[in-house]
C-alpha cells in the first residue's frame, strides 16, 4: 500500500476519537471547532471531511490552522507570490471564491513551490510530511505547528506499519525517498528557470507597453483625422453630349458625402487636408457615332484619359487613382469633346473618393 493511502488510512483510523475529543472542548476553542465540524456534517465527501479534521486538530492544539494550511480567496497575484516566498513550510489552496472548491492545492518549502495540483488538502498533507521525513526538514523554531508535528507522527507511523505489515524492505524506502529529494531539486532548477522567464516577461511587457502606447497616439491622432468620403451618380435619365469643348461631368445624385468636400454643383472635390486619396469614376456610353472619352483632372493637369470608340451598343469607360492631394486641391472628371455619355436609374455613371491616410 502506497504511504500516501496508509496515511489517510491512519487519518480516518483515528477520526472518530478526534471528533469526540473536539466535541468536549468547551469556551472560544470549542466554538471554532464547532464551525468546522459543522461544515463537515454539512457535506458527506471524505476529502472534505479529512481537510476538516487536519485543520480543527490544529485549532484543537491552540494553533492557527494558516500556518499548516493557507487559503487565498480571488487574491492579487503578486500579494500571493509573496506570501509563498514568506512561506518556510506550509500547504496553500487558491480560491475563486470562499464556498468554491481550490482551483490548485500546492506545498512549499522554503518559499518555493515544490508540488503543486494536487486533487486535496489531506493529499497535500501526506505529501508535505512524506518530503519534510525524507528530506529531514526541521520546523522553524518560530512556528509551534504541534498539530502538525502529530500528523508527521501518523506519517512515520505509517512507515512502520508498512515495514511491518507489509515487509516494505529498507532499501524500497530509501529509493522512495532519494526519488522524492531528486524531484525537489528538479523543481528547484525549474524554478530558477521560471524566474529567468518572469524576467524575459517583464522585459517583454516593457515593449508590449511602449508599443500600445504608440498604438494608442495613432489612435487619438488617426481620431483627429477629418473623415472624408463621398459618392455621386451622375442623375442623368438619358444622355448627356456631345459637345464641341472638353467640360466637367457634374455627377449630381448624391449616394454619400461625408465631409462634404465633393460640391454637387460644381462636380469637384477639394481636398481638406494633406493626405492621400483614392478616386475612381465610371461612365457608359452607347451612342453609335460619338466616342466615350473622360478624363481624371487634379487642377488643370490630366492625371489619365480613357477612351472608347464608338461601337452602338453599351460600353463602360473605367478609372482611378491614389493621389497626394494638398489641401485646396481639386479633383474631377471631364467629358472630351465629341464624347457622349448615357445613364439611367440604375446609376450607371458615377464618381466616387476618400481619404486614406494624413500626411
Amino acid at each position: 500500500m502506497p504511504l500516501q493511502s496508509k496515511f489517510l488510512s491512519q487519518l480516518d483510523a483515528h477520526s472518530e476519537r478526534l471528533i469526540s475529543l473536539f466535541k468536549k472542548r468547551g469556551g472560544q476553542i470549542g466554538k471554532r471547532l464547532a464551525s468546522i465540524m459543522a461544515a463537515m456534517a454539512e457535506d458527506d465527501d471524505v476529502d472534505l471531511g479529512r481537510e476538516c479534521i487536519i485543520k480543527a486538530l490544529c485549532v484543537y492544539l491552540n494553533e492557527d490552522p494558516e500556518n499548516l494550511v493557507r487559503e487565498y480567496v480571488a487574491a492579487d497575484e503578486a500579494l500571493i507570490q509573496g506570501s509563498i516566498e514568506e512561506t518556510t513550510v506550509g500547504i496553500y489552496a487558491f480560491k475563486q471564491r470562499e464556498a468554491d472548491i481550490p482551483d490548485n492545492i500546492g506545498i512549499v518549502l522554503e518559499g518555493q513551490v515544490v508540488l503543486q495540483e494536487l486533487d486535496n488538502v489531506a493529499l497535500a498533507a501526506a505529501m508535505l510530511f512524506g518530503l519534510m521525513f525524507a528530506l529531514n526538514l526541521d520546523y522553524p523554531p518560530e512556528l509551534r505547528m504541534r498539530a502538525t508535528l502529530v500528523l508527521l507522527w501518523f506519517f512515520v507511523s505509517c512507515v512502520q506499519l508498512l515495514r511491518g505489515d507489509d515487509q516494505l524492505a529498507v532499501e524500497d524506502q530509501t529509493c522512495f525517498f532519494r526519488e522524492l529529494k531528486d524531484m525537489v531539486k528538479q523543481l528547484k532548477y525549474s524554478q530558477s528557470q521560471i524566474d529567468e522567464l518572469k524576467k524575459q516577461n517583464t522585459a517583454l511587457k516593457g515593449r508590449v507597453d511602449s508599443t500600445e502606447l504608440t498604438v494608442e497616439a495613432l489612435r487619438k491622432a488617426s481620431t483627429n483625422i477629418p473623415k472624408v468620403a463621398f459618392s455621386f451618380a451622375s442623375g442623368l435619365n438619358g444622355y448627356f453630349g456631345p459637345l464641341s469643348d472638353e467640360s466637367t461631368l457634374i455627377f449630381r445624385k448624391q449616394i454619400t458625402n461625408i465631409g462634404n468636400a465633393y460640391n454637387p454643383l460644381k462636380g469637384v472635390f477639394t481636398a481638406p487636408l494633406r493626405g492621400v486619396y483614392y478616386f475612381r469614376f465610371n461612365v457608359v456610353g452607347s451612342s453609335g457615332s460619338s466616342r466615350l472619352a473622360v478624363s481624371l483632372m487634379k487642377n488643370e493637369e490630366r492625371i489619365f484619359d480613357v477612351s472608347k470608340s464608338p461601337q452602338g451598343s453599351n460600353q463602360y469607360a473605367v478609372g482611378g487613382a491614389t493621389l497626394l492631394l494638398q489641401p485646396g486641391d481639386r479633383v474631377y472628371v471631364n467629358l472630351r469633346s465629341d464624347s457622349q455619355i448615357t445613364d439611367d436609374n440604375n446609376n450607371h455613371c458615377a464618381f466616387s473618393g476618400f481619404v486614406l491616410f494624413a500626411v
